[in-house]
């Protein structure tokens, strides 16, 4: 399933970036929605989409813009402006309650430990499960999670240093 571009942020507890601008750090590849959950690749040296939960050491937080190929996407017909020249592009957002697509069948309880999932939506699933840390369920108790469903996650940051902060 692949995730739809849509303003997943409900919240603000207290937000912050560790790249305020990302325009520098994209490749010419780059492409992930608004509301997806982002990295930082310290190899190549560039923001990406969560490939895996792996990869959740250097999470960054919630995308707040669309990117295709490199270029913020155009509001208008194209999809798309390489024209256009963006002086800067908002990074990630962490600190910040945001919806997620949560893996189904998964029992919830406020509080409860929150871990990327990317084979559960390409760009914007969790999971209770996982190895690496990356916010806090905020919604109320849920049996079973049903195919699709959006629950409140409190994010937070791992990079740098794979240290959890709000």
């Amino acid at each position: 399933m692949a995730s739809v571009a849509m303003n997943t942020i409900i919240r603000e507890v207290a937000p912050n970036q560790v790249f305020p601008d990302i325009s520098k750090l994209l490749s010419s590849t780059a492409t992930f929605n608004q509301g997806d959950l982002l990295m930082y690749d310290p190899v190549n040296y560039i923001v990406a989409r969560l490939p895996s939960e792996a990869s959740a050491a250097s999470f960054l937080g919630i995308s707040t813009v669309t990117v295709s190929n490199g270029n913020i996407v155009s509001p208008y017909s194209t999809s798309n402006d390489a024209a256009i020249s963006v002086p800067s592009l908002n990074g990630p957002m962490y600190g910040v309650v945001a919806l997620a697509i949560c893996q189904t069948g998964t029992s919830l309880n406020p509080g409860v430990a929150i871990y990327a999932s990317p084979t559960t939506d390409a760009g914007q699933g969790v999971a209770a499960t996982g190895t690496t840390i990356i916010g806090t369920y905020q919604g109320p108790t849920v049996t079973s999670t049903v195919a699709g469903q959006q629950i409140e996650v409190l994010f937070g940051s791992r990079y740098p240093g794979n240290t959890l902060k709000m």
